[in-house]
């Protein structure tokens, strides 16, 4: 319910540890491998995009 009516973003967003984590760690100018994991369990909601961190947070 928090990560469909916004509120979990808020306070994870809002941690001022959080922020600095997220600003020192220049996510813009870092390079993504996606690896396959072949032990994740089939139920895990992959497509769901709402339930993952997103890189291009700004």
């Amino acid at each position: 319910m928090a990560v469909d009516d916004g509120s979990f973003d808020r306070y994870f967003f809002e941690n001022p540890m959080i922020r600095d984590v997220l600003e020192k760690a220049d996510l813009k100018n870092r390079k993504i491998f996606e690896l396959m994991n072949p032990l994740l369990p089939p139920e895990t909601p992959l497509n769901n995009s709402k339930l993952w961190f997103d890189t291009s947070y700004k």
